[in-house]
């Protein structure tokens, strides 16, 4: 019988506390357009806050309260709340507030943080990456909201910070630049708890905008109370706000504040530090702010001041000079709370920007576009990620005021007994370019009940402004920040979007590279301990190197339920260090990437492998992937399942070339039943014979081809024997292309001369005038010539000023693999900061150095205060760039020379009228081409010799025929 009494009291405390919510729907007056996704309800204010009279303060020892709360799904949710105020208690007493924190019982995955006050209920919910909110939707506080996050509205711009970043000062006082940095964000919460005092003012506007001082104190616990929720999260911070009446200013025209047309855009810094320092006195809090009513304006005082005083009663800097007032709307809601207040805030505790819409210097501008995290610009700019911030903080942000307030001795301070996550060792991996990648951590933890989640993050700074994702960025943020999730897992890009073939998705802010440059990631894994005093993050970071190799990709266009179908695809050198992957994994989906079916654990990446569809029915929809094995990236191409036709010899359907490099393409074609093996052919436009190859597969891949040719190509099926008609087409090789690199100025700085001097003494000098950029690769004077193998050759770079000099770095490059890309090992010259002139060091030509028939690239940068680290440094302030054509040429030993004593030598080189042949017989003949591959003269060699008087300058191939035997040299024609 007891038991049943008590299940009785249950099931009827269960039903009282669902009739404190009521589904109700709104008044087009007071209905808020701004989200679609919304649910109404009244609320029965009394008796909510009679459960929550006895809340006990939150601590490991305390026994929670059981109250219920509406989600946006329309369920109601039990939730274990405890009492944490926001406000001093005696400022609670005086105006009935509270402010509690819990988490779900029906989900113990949900968190939630709201206020209460006698005619108002706000609360902020945070469950599987996504906020959702609990407000009033008129001052009559009779019908509340539930809803995601809001959306941008349609009056213009809502905001502005007005806060000074000092990284620009502290670059030129310190001669570093934060352009395309990676900072470090690894690292551990302290295992410390920090109260601050908080001192709140408020202009006379802000108090009559809500009617009086106890709806404006309300108001004030509301915002703290979702302010503190993402601060104990994030930095383990909880703010609490100072009984201090005498700062609660009524009316605008006694208050000591501007108008807020003036106010709030400078003037109330000062204003408010002034205020503080007379009304509260400097050592009676740790941060100042002030509320207004409008003007659309922010302004912290500075980066970096909670805890410090004012140096004098000038001072607009320091920790009494923050402010926060909005244009649209008033000063109330998940906006305000968030985008705005917390932003400030966020300053005041040594956060900086994280946008990447407009350069401030900062080694943190991590996010493309307007960021989407709150120390971000979401929804106020022309290049919005989204209408509103996510009630979060970047890892850089997070690593920025850790590194602040633990320098700082300010607050109360209490030691946390919960231990931080533990993140196992990032591993860096390097990718072929156009190839989306999954990236995964593992962390573990002490505590049992704390539910870890996990936010993978960019962290490559902006060198310039990211308005947009496209694949050809060099520098900077091509992937946006997402809301912390249980999984530690994150696809770039979304899979969504790779399985729509959007690996540049501007919409969704997400693109991979294109080409060659360093991706750099940070993990940051939160606790979300039960109690919120005791909350801890951990970060740790890793590299992803995006090669000139690839893109990973499957190549065949079709697969069949009437045979067996090859799935090809094209390796990009993979199986191959530095990738190191020797097997991949192959799974097929059709239902739309919801699940995997596997067709490979594991299988050699050999760039094919046979299967059989044929339980799939016509026209089906197919997805399949292929995944490295011990790296991070994969493939997916999308089929619609068909049948092939037979082979009668007929030309082979939908011929195709891809990845197309200086010397390699891959061909495709779709398959033929039956067909013994196939037969591919290809040659030079200009050339009369084919080389033709057998072929097993429905792809071949092309290698040894010539730079910048045009090829024709042929494939045909071979049925019992006989060979079919070929499909034919054309392709062209590319032309070699180097990442692009310039100065904004070269005005103070730059080169004057660039001196190369090669192992016999031979030296190539040349003067240049000042400009941001200066291309010397066809100037036949500049054209520098190096022996493979050669040592103690020398480079000089004689720096220039226009009047005072500057400390300058130097550093060059060349690429003698010829690969396009300036390594770290193809770096001749590095030189420190200084007046010092010239730059000079010898080098070493390598013994494996390209020596063919084309130039490699010579890059030199010189930069102002920074020793230029990267080959394709762009956007940096002061400085130069200048590139040249060398010429590698064989070391050749003396069996060497006696081997190829019978051949043609060329005379002189570089020639101006004529050129001369030695060994060459009377029936020698020549074509010349020009280095993109065109044919530019031809005819017989007379006497030994070639007239090419009338070649412009520039660098040839000259490809010598006698005999039988033919021979190609490469020669300059100067003017």
């Amino acid at each position: 019988m007891k038991k049943v009494i008590t299940s009785l009291f249950i099931i009827a405390a269960w039903v009282g506390a669902n009739a404190q919510w009521t589904p109700t729907t709104a008044s087009e007056k007071t209905k808020k357009s701004s989200t679609d996704d919304v649910k109404y309800y009244k609320l029965d204010i009394n008796q909510i806050r009679k459960e929550l009279n006895n809340a006990q303060q939150a601590g490991k020892s305390s026994t929670p309260t059981i109250i219920n709360v509406p989600t946006i799904d329309g369920k109601i949710e039990r939730f274990a709340v405890y009492s944490l105020p926001v406000v001093e208690e005696s400022f609670a007493k005086r105006y009935q507030l509270g402010s509690y924190t819990g988490v779900g019982i029906d989900d113990p995955s949900a968190y939630i943080r709201f206020s209460v006050a006698p005619n108002d209920f706000q609360s902020m919910l945070y469950r599987n990456g996504k906020y959702q909110f609990i407000e009033p939707t008129d001052r009559a506080q009779s019908v509340y909201r539930v809803f995601y996050k809001t959306k941008k509205t349609a009056d213009g711009k809502a905001f502005e910070c007005l806060t000074h970043d000092h990284y620009d000062i502290d670059k030129l006082e310190s001669n570093r630049d934060f352009s395309k940095s990676v900072t470090d964000f690894s690292r551990t919460s302290d295992r410390k708890f920090r109260n601050y005092r908080l001192a709140v003012s408020v202009t006379g506007e802000y108090t009559q905008y809500f009617g009086g001082v106890p709806q404006a104190a309300t108001a004030i616990n509301a915002t703290i109370t979702r302010v503190n929720g993402v601060f104990e999260k994030d930095f383990a911070v909880h703010l609490t706000v100072q009984d201090l009446p005498q700062i609660i200013f009524t009316d605008p025209k006694t208050d000591p504040y501007d108008d807020a047309s003036i106010g709030a855009k400078g003037t109330w810094n000062l204003q408010l530090q002034r205020t503080l320092t007379k009304e509260v006195g400097n050592d009676n809090y740790d941060i100042g702010h002030l509320f207004g009513r409008s003007g659309g304006g922010g302004n912290a005082g500075g980066i970096g001041n909670a805890c410090r005083n004012p140096k004098d009663n000038n001072d607009k800097s320091s920790k009494g000079s923050g402010y926060t007032s909005p244009n649209v709307g008033g000063p109330e809601g998940d906006a305000f709370d968030i985008d705005f207040v917390a932003h400030e805030l966020g300053h005041q505790l040594g956060a900086n920007h994280t946008f990447a819409i407009r350069y401030e210097g900062t080694p943190v501008q991590v996010e493309p576009g307007s960021g989407s995290t709150i120390m971000g610009y979401a929804g106020i700019t022309s290049a919005d990620v989204q209408d509103h911030s996510d009630a979060y903080f970047n890892g850089a942000s997070i690593q920025q005021v850790q590194n602040y307030i633990t320098s700082q001795t300010c607050g109360t301070i209490t030691n946390i007994t919960n231990t931080p996550p533990v993140i196992d060792p990032l591993t860096n991996y390097s990718i072929p370019k156009g190839t989306p990648f999954v990236l995964t951590a593992k962390a573990t933890d002490a505590e049992d009940n704390d539910r870890l989640t996990y936010t993978w993050e960019q962290a490559d700074t902006m060198s310039q402004t990211v308005t947009t994702v496209v694949g050809d960025y060099k520098y900077g943020p091509k992937f946006r920040s997402l809301s912390p999730t249980t999984n530690p897992t994150r696809y770039f890009p979304k899979l969504s979007s790779v399985l729509e073939g959007k690996l540049v998705n501007e919409q969704e802010w997400e693109a991979v590279s294109n080409i060659a440059r360093e991706l750099n990631f940070n993990v940051t894994v939160r606790d979300n301990s039960p109690n919120v005093q005791e909350q801890q993050t951990a970060t740790a970071k890793m590299k992803v190197t995006v090669t000139n190799d690839g893109p990973f990709s499957i190549i065949n266009k079709k697969v069949f339920n009437n045979t067996i179908t090859d799935i090809t695809w094209d390796t990009a050198k993979t199986e191959a260090a530095p990738y190191n992957v020797a097997n991949v994994k192959v799974d097929y989906s059709i239902d739309g990437g919801n699940t995997w079916t596997v067709l490979s654990e594991s299988t050699p990446n050999d760039g094919g492998e046979k299967y059989d569809f044929k339980t799939l029915a016509d026209d089906a929809v197919l997805y399949v992937r292929i995944s490295a094995i011990d790296n991070i990236f994969y493939t997916v191409k999308k089929f619609s399942i068909s049948k092939a036709v037979e082979c009668d010899g007929s030309p082979v359907l939908d011929l195709n070339t891809s990845n197309i490099t200086i010397n390699e393409a891959t061909v495709s074609w779709e398959g033929v039943v039956n067909a013994d093996k196939y037969s591919l052919r290809y040659k030079k436009t200009s050339d009369t014979d084919w080389t033709t190859v057998e072929v097993n597969s429905t792809s071949h891949h092309l290698t040894n081809l010539e730079e910048n040719v045009e090829y024709e190509l042929g494939v045909a099926s071979v049925c019992s024997g006989t060979v079919g008609t070929y499909a034919e087409t054309t392709f062209q090789t590319k032309k070699l292309e180097y990442c692009p690199s310039e100065s904004k100025n070269a005005t103070d700085g730059h080169i004057i001369n660039v001196t190369v001097t090669n192992h016999q003494g031979t030296k190539v000098s040349n003067d240049s005038q000042g400009k941001p950029y200066s291309d010397f690769t066809e100037e036949p004077e500049a054209y520098i010539t190096l022996e493979k193998g050669s040592e103690n050759n020398r480079i000089d770079v004689t720096k220039g000023w226009r009047a005072n000099k500057y400390n300058e770095g130097v550093s060059a490059w060349i690429d003698f693999n010829r690969d396009g890309i300036f390594d770290d090992s193809e770096k001749i010259l590095s030189s420190s900061p200084s007046k010092t002139n010239p730059a000079y060091r010898t080098f070493d030509v390598p013994n494996d150095a390209y020596t063919g028939n084309y130039p490699v690239r010579l890059r030199v940068i010189l930069k102002y205060g920074e020793t230029p680290k990267s080959g394709c440094e762009t956007g940096f302030n002061y400085g130069e760039v200048e590139d040249y054509s060398v010429f590698i040429k064989e070391n050749l030993a003396v069996n060497d020379v006696q081997a190829k004593a019978h051949q043609i030598v060329l005379y002189p080189n570089p020639a101006t009228d004529v050129l001369n042949l030695s060994k060459a017989s009377a029936n020698a003949t020549y074509e010349i081409y020009s280095t993109a591959g065109n044919l530019v003269q031809k005819g017989k060699v007379v006497d030994a010799k070639i007239s090419i008087t009338s070649l412009p300058q520039g660098v040839y191939i000259i490809s010598v025929n006698d005999n039988g035997s033919s021979q190609k040299l490469k020669f300059i024609k100067k003017p």
